[in-house]
Order: structure tokens, then sequence, then C-alpha cells
């Protein structure tokens, strides 16, 4: 595909994740429940039937109870919330498409030289690095919010 398309097919995607309206992020489910009445058919093995909304909020899951009319806008918000998910796998997948139609030329990976290969000799790589100057003391802040002093681990100059 040419950018063009890829930018077109993007713009057609927002205006759908636009047009999707409100969702619910969470499960929609009907449930058998017993009413606790001595004389119930719930107690001789027909239970009711309830609707019920599962949603994580703060790290935890919560339930709640939906009347009938309740739990069909559920189900509703909740296929919405499926059709922006499918639409945002797709956004993603044209961005990455687009990313990698208009980028530059690959650059050759670095290869890493044997000491064999290296053109300085161990005795001269270690005058360089003595030549860049003495070592210094670091001041570092631990995780608790502490400074401390790492001696000899920055060099000065």
């Amino acid at each position: 595909m040419k950018t063009t398309s890829y930018l077109r097919r993007r713009a057609e995607l927002l205006e759908q994740i636009q047009a999707i309206g409100p969702v619910f992020r969470g499960s929609v489910v009907e449930l058998p429940i017993r009413c606790g009445k001595a004389n119930c058919r719930c107690q001789h093995g027909q239970p009711h039937r309830g609707w019920y909304a599962s949603y994580r909020e703060g790290g935890q899951t919560k339930v709640c109870y939906l009347p009938v009319p309740q739990a069909a806008e559920a189900l509703e918000l909740r296929r919405n919330w499926d059709r922006l998910k499918a639409l945002l796998e797709q956004l993603a997948a044209v961005q990455v498409a687009l990313w990698k139609e208009t980028r530059h030329e690959p650059q050759a990976p670095r290869v890493r030289r044997r000491a064999a290969e290296n053109p300085h000799p161990p005795s001269q790589r270690a005058a360089a690095r003595d030549s860049a100057g003495p070592l210094a003391d670091a001041t570092v802040v631990t995780a608790t919010g502490r400074e401390t002093t790492r001696p000899g681990t920055r060099r000065a100059g």
C-alpha cells in the first residue's frame, strides 16, 4: 500500500472509533440466584435469574446487580468495548505500516571487533584510559533518598 492509502485508512478508523459511543469494560453475566424465601421455587431447584456486571476498580474486582433493562444496555456497551478494541488493534497496525513505509534506509548493524582484530594493543588501550584523567568520587542517591559517596566511580575532567 502507498502512504496515502495508509493515511486514508487511519482517518477511516479514527472516524469509526469516534462513532462508537459509550463503552463498558468488564463482564455482563446472567447468574442463578436464590431469594431466601422458604416456600419459593428457587429453594426447590428452580433458581431465579439475575444479571450482574463485574469490573475492576482500584485493583479489585467489583460486582453490581443489573435490572433487566440496564442489563440489555450493559450488554450493548460491552459489545462497543469489543468493537473499540478491534479498531484500536487495526489502528496500531496501520501506524506500524506507516512507519515501515516512511522509514529511512536501514543502517548496517554495528560489528564488534574481537581483541585480535583491534588495531590498538591492550597496553595502548590502558594508556588511553589512564590519560583520560583521575578517578573522582560520585554522589549517589539511594532508593530511600539517602545520599552516599562511591569513591572512584567516574572520571574527572
